[in-house]
């Protein structure tokens, strides 16, 4: 059963990218280099205002993919403290900034 569930999630998925593709195979590009994503990819993809996006250029094509720089920066820094003990010096700031 939950193969089915799984399948279903994934042929939902390819359908709405296929949906995304047929109505918007065109974007203009407007003054300035300005281009317009259009809503239903925004939506699809989870894109919204101020998220950052990679872009890359392969031959004639341009490659845009959604980036997670927090988490990316996030993680360069695992391991080199512990989250409790920052939470607990920022305390201690707040502490002294009131005093």
């Amino acid at each position: 059963m939950r193969f089915f569930i799984i399948l279903l999630k994934v042929y939902k998925a390819c359908l709405n990218y296929f949906l995304i593709m047929k109505k918007s195979d065109y974007i203009l590009v407007r003054k300035r280099g300005v281009i317009v994503l259009p809503k239903r990819l925004r939506e699809v993809l989870k894109i919204e205002e101020g998220d950052t996006l990679k872009i890359k250029i392969e031959g004639n094509n341009i490659i845009l993919s959604k980036e997670d720089l927090w988490n990316k920066l996030f993680g360069c820094a695992k391991g080199l403290y512990n989250p409790d003990d920052a939470e607990i010096e920022l305390d201690r700031g707040e502490i002294e900034a009131n005093s």
